[in-house]
């Protein structure tokens, strides 16, 4: 034979994996050719390496020692182009087909989805042969609706068969493919193997403990004993062909030299297998189909089913059906809790920055105050601040806003509003209070007064707080000494809190610089008209560092701050918006701390729980791998099935989060508490936690799915152990 006739190219590979006391357990090739045509038998004692030599002439399993010289080659039957698979062993991928003493299929998906599975994901330009014609040969028509796990062995070393022959492979690669089947049913499948290898002019490298099979289909021989090869001197395996069925028997049992014959079986009417078409709409080139497939798989792993023929029954099979998908609950449970928590801490997320937010927006913490020092805060002069300060900030409102702070005013009851025509010294019943006059406009007091005007429905020009300076009488009428010399009457609005005046002082009585100004005017406009005791600068997180450069020169201004000498700068909103802020920081670390401590205990159980699942399917997966199905397609399959999943988790979570909304609408009112915020959980809180948690879930199937398939670029081991 010429080189070209012989499809596998073997020299000076070692595979040692066992060391017992210098004794080594393996397989040592030194040179050995396998024909392209034809059943090369490899036989020989249990543990001899029988099973190692195919798993590395198949390069699915790792040499130990590869020399300089050492070579694997495969060489293509068409283009005789030779293919390294000792540099990739996915090289001949769609070109090998494996049968194994165990059929390892998918057992929640059907025979047919079995059959066709590797000529759907190897990806070959081939023509691949009829899954219909190759079941009916195989007598398992009939069978290929079902789910592979109501099989019987034999049935499913059958299928088994028909996934190998079904890529239309050079080379079908069969370990001990009768061990676990009868006399008959074995005899009866290799019987469709050696039809197949001849009619498509085919090799089958078979591995058989069986020598009456070995002599009945064997057309070379191979003996393997203690690691050590029988071949002919120039590696190519002994030639059975041209001796009857009793000769080889008694040549492979006797255990001598097999003398080769030049007698040769008609090939003639056997064609290429690259030439073979059909009309059969299966026999097309494997191009796109490959997603909707995998599509259909994941469906019959989850939702396969036999219906039963009652109406009943089949209502009580598609229930069960449609539940299955909770059967994992190991991962339904973590997906569940990830929605929740995720949601929960998402949520909180998104109410701390809101009640932050609000905070700092407050007037009270949205201002600083001014008072006079070189420039006294008359009239003219808050005038220009505001005209000036406006164009800083590039507002159109007002920022500077005018107080008068008034300290020990006379104040005496009034039923009537009629007031003491005496001085407030000369006067009896004469109390004292604080006053403050303000702009009511300014938003700090705008604020106070719509939440006066909230609870009590209107308010009066002055506003009095209870029990702060005459004790529990609560008059309908005040008289301020506003200029303390002359008495003026204001209807009295009694509330039940001080007066805000910026930082931490307070007011126990407040009025209008409107009403201030008309009760001057009464008494004369006697009384301090031009002078103020302070003015209230406003700034919001755009203007807050421009204005700011204009009073004090912090370090980052472009210029220097014109009003620095002019006035005295009352600082300390700025300190506590820093607290504030610190504070914001602080819970909004602890958040995403809490946030990414989940992320990492969540990826960790599900690479756990994803793990075990493919653990529980590692043979099937292993088998895909040994025809060279790529690791992305595994992938996309374990990522689908856990995104159905994810879905069905995400139902529950909803159930969750709409028992959560219907408790806090019913049973619980946060307004109690002072806290203007909803806890429910609308929709757009929703999505990112979602989309967060199928994320991980995709990822960490991904990535177990493609570790383990790096792992396991060599199979052998777990389709064969040692």
């Amino acid at each position: 034979m010429s080189e070209e006739q012989y499809i596998i190219q073997a020299n000076n590979l070692r595979c040692d994996y066992s060391i017992d006391d210098a004794v080594v357990k393996g397989v040592v090739i030194d040179k050995l050719l396998i024909p392209r045509v034809g059943v090369t038998s490899i036989i020989g004692p249990s543990g001899s390496g029988k099973s190692t030599l195919l798993s590395l002439l198949s390069a699915s399993r790792r040499p130990t020692f590869v020399e300089e010289n050492s070579k694997l080659n495969f060489v293509v039957s068409s283009t005789f182009q030779k293919l390294d698979l000792l540099k990739d062993n996915f090289s001949a991928k769609g070109r090998m087909g494996f049968v194994f003493q165990e059929p390892y299929l998918i057992k929640q998906i059907s025979v047919r989805s079995n059959a066709q599975i590797a000529s759907k994901f190897i990806g070959n330009s081939r023509r691949l042969l009829s899954i219909g014609d190759l079941s009916s040969e195989f007598g398992v028509s009939s069978m290929m609706s079902q789910r592979a796990d109501t099989l019987s062995g034999g049935q499913a070393q059958r299928v088994s068969v028909i996934r190998a022959l079904s890529i239309n492979p050079d080379i079908l690669v069969c370990d001990e493919p009768t061990s676990s089947l009868d006399e008959n049913m074995g005899h009866d499948l290799m019987r469709h193997i050696y039809h197949w290898a001849h009619e498509n002019q085919s090799c089958v490298l078979l591995v058989t403990h069986n020598y009456s099979h070995a002599a009945e289909f064997g057309d070379y021989l191979i003996k393997v004993d203690e690691g050590k090869l029988s071949t002919e001197k120039d590696g190519r395996p002994h030639d059975l062909r041209g001796y009857t069925n009793d000769e080889k028997l008694s040549l492979i049992r006797q255990n001598t030299d097999i003398l080769e014959k030049t007698v040769v079986k008609d090939s003639s009417k056997f064609g290429n297998q690259d030439q073979i078409s059909s009309n059969d709409p299966e026999m097309e080139l494997k191009s796109f189909s490959w997603i909707g497939f995998l599509l259909k798989i994941v469906f019959e792993s989850f939702f396969m089913g036999k219906v039963g023929s009652g109406s009943f029954s089949r209502f009580w099979i598609y229930l069960k059906m449609f539940f299955k998908p909770f059967a994992n609950f190991s991962l339904l449970g973590i997906l569940v809790l990830a929605f929740v928590v995720f949601s929960a801490l998402f949520k909180v997320d998104r109410l701390a920055k809101i009640y932050f937010d609000k905070e700092l927006s407050k007037p009270e913490l949205s201002h600083f105050t001014i008072e006079q020092s070189a420039r006294v805060l008359s009239l003219k002069e808050t005038g220009n601040l505001k005209k000036y300060l406006k164009q800083v900030a590039g507002n159109s409102s007002d920022v500077v806003f005018t107080r008068r702070n008034e300290y020990s005013i006379p104040v005496v009851a009034s039923k009537n509003g009629s007031c003491p025509v005496t001085h407030p010294k000369e006067t009896k019943s004469v109390a004292t209070s604080s006053l403050l006059i303000y702009e009511s406009n300014e938003p700090l007091y705008e604020n106070f007064l719509d939440k006066v005007i909230e609870s009590n429905g209107s308010v009066s020009p002055i506003l009095a707080t209870r029990n702060s300076f005459l004790k529990k009488e609560e008059p309908a009428f005040l008289c301020v000494a506003i200029d303390r010399e002359n008495f003026v009457s204001f209807p009295v609005e009694w509330i039940d809190v001080t007066v805000p005046g910026g930082g931490n002082i307070s007011f126990n009585m407040s009025l209008s610089e409107v009403a201030f100004r008309e009760a001057s005017m009464d008494i004369g406009n006697q009384f301090n008209k031009d002078n103020f005791s302070k003015a209230a600068v406003y700034f919001d997180s755009i203007s807050k560092d421009k204005i700011l450069c204009s009073f004090k020169n912090t370090g980052q201004c472009g210029s220097n701050a014109i009003f620095e000498s002019y006035y005295s700068l009352d600082t300390d909103v700025f300190q506590k918006i820093s607290n504030f802020v610190q504070l914001s920081y602080l819970a909004k670390s602890a958040v995403a701390i809490l946030i990414l401590s989940f992320v990492i205990v969540l990826l960790i159980s599900l690479i756990l729980s994803m793990s075990a699942e493919v653990k529980s399917q590692e043979r099937s997966l292993a088998i895909l791998r040994s025809f060279g199905v790529p690791a992305g397609y595994l992938s996309l399959y374990f990522q689908l099935r856990a995104l159905l999943q994810t879905i069905y988790a995400l139902f529950v979570a909803l159930l969750v989060f709409y028992m959560f909304n219907f408790i806090v609408v019913n049973y619980f009112d946060l307004s109690n508490l002072g806290l203007n915020i909803s806890i429910i959980l609308m929709l757009n809180d929703l999505i990112l936690p979602v989309a967060g948690v199928i994320g991980l879930a995709q990822l960490s199937t991904a990535s177990v799915v493609i570790f383990w398939s790096w792992k396991n670029k060599f199979v052998a081991e777990k389709l064969q152990g040692l």
